[in-house]
């Protein structure tokens, strides 16, 4: 409640400063370096408690995967809606609802009922160093958080070039921002349903790599397209394996990781997704000033797709996360629960 009242603050801050008209880069600058810090709180935090949320072990991957669905869907759908919004009524406006819409959120985790294990069960479990050690240490968490990492750093940075293509090689405006980021949304809807449809968690690993090839694949086509339909179809793809990927990620290690470090090992899935994000999009910025936008997205396109060809073969080499999860007595040993 703590982290979503401050973000709240952050957005009706901006908000005032732009109904003002005294809103400056250091503002804008400065609330996002907030949020961040904010965020650095809170996603480990909620993920945490997804255990302790579900009664039923069994139907925590469903858990995991609704999470994700509201959480990667929002991620890519907010600047889709954003765009229309800024287009109708302003920017403004648009942070005041922003703000607005965290009261929701509060208020929701006000009418929650949680766990007293959650305050009592693993307080005092180590320090971070251990939870490091622990995650280098188990081949499954180790590699899962790389291959995330690498998809974060080079296939994510598309949301923020985004703008450039609507505007310079489209020649549109915010609606035209919004189609492409609506159409990465969608893609990430189909990507949550697909992961919802599975009968069990097997292979799981070969799907995120599957996912991560995938959306580097559809980045380097979309790159140098010049067509609004077929750039809209592969901004589905892209949005399709950069959620699988996350998502899956998540699945994995929530499947693995011991209780005592779940916290840890999910502060590190979220530097993994959300923190190295923010720097890939930083250096795709000044690469595209050097080579251009098509340039950059191509060749983060292509080493995102050459890695996944490198993790595949890896993959090969190593069990399943599925059989990993069950020797440590998370998942039967027998056949595999019903998603």
């Amino acid at each position: 409640m703590w982290t979503q009242a401050l973000a709240l603050l952050q957005a009706l801050f901006l908000a005032g400063m732009s109904f003002s008209n005294a809103v400056e880069t250091w503002h804008i600058v400065t609330m996002a370096i907030l949020l961040g810090v904010i965020t650095a709180f809170e996603t480990p935090i909620r993920q945490s408690m997804m255990t302790h949320m579900v009664d039923d072990q069994k139907d925590l991957p469903n858990a995991i995967a609704l999470n994700s669905f509201t959480v990667n869907v929002a991620r890519l759908l907010g600047p889709a809606i954003a765009g229309i919004v800024i287009n109708l009524v302003g920017e403004a406006t648009c942070f005041l609802l922003n703000g607005l819409s965290y009261l929701v959120v509060i208020f929701a985790l006000l009418k929650m009922r949680t766990s007293p294990e959650i305050t009592s069960k693993h307080s005092g479990a180590g320090d971070l160093k251990e939870g490091l050690a622990y995650a280098l240490r188990v081949p499954e968490i180790r590699t899962s958080l790389l291959f995330l990492g690498v998809v974060s750093f080079l296939a994510t940075p598309y949301v923020v070039l985004l703008p450039v293509y609507a505007k310079e090689v489209f020649h549109g405006d915010a609606q035209t921002l919004g189609l492409l980021m609506s159409s990465a949304g969608l893609g990430a809807i189909f990507g949550t349903i697909f992961l919802a449809s599975r009968k069990n968690v097997a292979k799981l690993r070969n799907i995120t790599i599957f996912a991560g090839t995938t959306a580097g694949v559809a980045l380097m086509g979309f790159s140098y397209s010049t067509v609004l339909w077929l750039s809209v179809m592969l901004m589905v793809l892209a949005g399709f394996g950069v959620v699988v990927t996350a998502a899956s990620t998540n699945m994995s290690l929530q499947s693995i990781v011991e209780g005592r470090f779940r916290g840890r090992v999910m502060s590190l899935y979220t530097i993994a997704y959300l923190g190295i994000s923010p720097l890939g999009g930083l250096v795709a910025g000044v690469l595209a000033d050097h080579i251009g936008t098509p340039g950059t997205l191509f060749i983060g396109g292509l080493i995102c797709t050459l890695c996944g060809a490198i993790f595949t073969s890896l993959q090969l080499r190593n069990p399943s996360v599925y059989l990993r999860a069950a020797k440590i007595g998370f998942l039967p040993r027998a056949k595999p629960q019903s998603i």
